[in-house]
């Protein structure tokens, strides 16, 4: 049998548990501002790394603008082609995302499955 407990006791035990709760939201919430303030300083590293090396081949070959931009298109649509692809498993004959190194189905190892581009490596 649980015991008797007054109600100012279950208000505070409840506003105790409150206020953990509340304190633990804050620490999360403080660590994911600084992770999301991080990966926007790496994404400006990167933008001006690409920047960078798109003003280096201007200067350096001639019409190569024309051909980045090319590359840029030709890319784009190779990635939405992987990010669409399937792969079958060889253990459950399930169609999985050709991403994925694992069957989502049946956990078997897909990274024999195919050849994949090396950014999917990475």
């Amino acid at each position: 049998m649980t015991p008797f407990i007054p109600p100012h006791n279950r208000r505070y035990e409840a506003n105790r548990k409150t206020e953990k709760l509340a304190k633990g939201s804050v620490k999360k919430s403080e660590d994911n501002a600084e992770r999301i303030n991080d990966l926007e300083k790496e994404v400006e590293k990167l933008s001006l790394v690409c920047e960078s090396l798109s003003r280096f081949i201007e200067k350096n070959l001639q019409d190569v603008t024309l051909d980045l931009e090319y590359e840029i298109d030709e890319t784009t649509k190779l990635r939405e082609q992987r990010r669409k692809s399937k792969n079958q498993c060889i253990q459950c004959s399930m169609l999985v995302p050709s991403s994925f190194n694992y069957c989502m189905y049946c956990g078997a190892s897909l990274e024999n499955v195919a050849k994949k581009n090396i950014f999917d490596r990475i």
